[in-house]
């Protein structure tokens, strides 16, 4: 057996394309665990902007009032331009709330329910990427 000194390639010379899968008018397993995956944010996602004072102190309560049907509006327009965001980029673009605050609200129920009808579709690797589902 040979003892060769030679050093491994630990990091590859070129950059590497991350690919995933995208699905649509299926919903995912969101038990358990499975619920929370949708939180994971990407680094391109925009900053939340400081509380004002003022501001709302109960945005719970305030989402469960709003209406599903404008959020679905709302989210097929801002994925309009066929870019991928994540859930969280979605929710502070749309209302300056992050993720963990929508969670299991009417934005999360609007987006899902746009992937149910296929006009949206999801990433299968996290962060989970929401975007307008591509027609052939």
């Amino acid at each position: 057996m040979h003892n060769t000194d030679q050093q491994l390639e630990l990091f590859a010379s070129a950059p590497v394309e991350v690919t995933a899968d995208w699905l649509t008018g299926v919903l995912p397993d969101r038990s358990g665990m499975g619920a929370y995956i949708i939180l994971i944010r990407s680094p391109d996602d925009p900053e939340r902007a400081p509380r004002q004072k003022g501001s709302d102190k109960a945005p719970h309560l305030t989402l469960r009032k709003q209406s599903i049907a404008k959020w679905r509006d709302a989210i097929a327009a801002l994925l309009e331009d066929g870019r991928a965001v994540t859930f969280n980029a979605i929710c502070l673009e749309l209302a300056g709330l992050t993720a963990d605050i929508c969670l299991d609200e009417v934005p999360e129920h609007a987006l899902w329910s746009l992937v149910e009808q296929g006009r949206v579709t999801y990433s299968t690797e996290a962060p989970i990427l929401f975007r307008k589902t591509l027609t052939p």
